[in-house]
């Protein structure tokens, strides 16, 4: 399995970096958010609850600050969606090779399906 090994702290590797744009990792408890910057994560939580239950549109600066969210997390979701793609695939393929279940991300926002070995959908 050294392969397989390798080939999944390679994924893990491309992976790390899109997730540290993303969240704050180096937090361990919530004070030690106080620490480090806040990312976009966090950032787009304290939009929503600043929208959450109010019948008012959007202020122009929650507007603004949306769109900076977005054009900032554009790129990053298209480098997932790539690692997803092809990376995770190969992986995916690699593992199957050799007879071992595969790792099966399923799409956002849906019913959790069940896997069979290879991947595939029940």
């Amino acid at each position: 399995f050294k392969p397989i090994v390798s080939a999944s702290e390679t994924l893990e590797k491309k992976m790390t970096p899109v997730e540290e744009k993303l969240l704050q990792v180096s937090a361990k408890s919530s004070e030690a958010t106080l620490n480090f910057p806040v990312m976009i994560d966090e950032r787009l939580h304290s939009l929503l609850d600043s929208l959450d239950g109010y019948d008012a549109p959007p202020t122009q600066a929650q507007v603004q600050a949306f769109g900076e969210l977005t054009q900032e997390s554009a790129p990053l979701i298209a480098q997932w969606k790539q690692i997803m793609s092809s990376d995770l695939v190969a992986l995916n393929d690699m593992i199957k090779k050799e007879s071992v279940p595969v790792i099966f991300v399923g799409p956002a926002g849906g019913a959790a399906q069940g896997t069979k070995a290879g991947g595939q959908i029940q």
